[in-house]
């Protein structure tokens, strides 16, 4: 086995190494079936009604954005291979965020919230997740400034 250390690294190599470690790390945090027993166990999300002033329309196109981006991943992962699918992989990342932006304007749309910009959107995710309104499982953020950041439900980088 050949040991990889950053600084021995090109950029492209490094960059690659970085996604590897990425999926990985996710790969050990999310459990699917821990997930959804953590969803069904929410009372939040059990609670959740939709607003009469919400725009029904305008609610099923973020929820269709949302979903279509999340299954481009799976056709990807499906349909590709060798270099095809290695290209692809990098785009992973961005598509899946844009699928949760998508689903979480759906829902804000559906309580009515007046969230139009990218910004009020990311930070009504992140007042949800101190909230813990969301699982535990996918529950993890760093938060304040530069040299006193603090974790939640997640190790810091180096500490065991």
């Amino acid at each position: 086995m050949i040991d990889l250390k950053a600084s021995s690294l090109e950029e492209p190599d490094f960059a690659a190494l970085t996604t590897n470690r990425q999926f990985l790390a996710l790969r050990v945090k999310l459990d699917q079936k821990s997930l959804l027993d953590e969803l069904k166990n929410l009372s939040h999300l059990n609670r959740l009604r939709s607003k009469r002033s919400s725009h029904k329309q305008e609610v099923r196109k973020w929820m269709v954005n949302g979903w279509s981006t999340e299954k481009m991943i799976k056709v990807n992962k499906e349909n590709l291979d060798g270099d095809a699918l290695l290209q692809a992989v990098h785009w992973v990342f961005p598509q899946a965020y844009y699928s949760i932006y998508a689903c979480l304007q759906a829902y804000l749309k559906a309580k009515g919230a007046p969230h139009e910009t990218h910004a009020s959107v990311r930070k009504e995710f992140a007042k949800f997740a101190e909230q813990g309104k969301y699982p535990d499982l996918i529950s993890f953020l760093a938060k304040g400034e530069r040299y006193s950041i603090v974790f939640e439900n997640i190790k810091e980088y180096g500490k065991r």
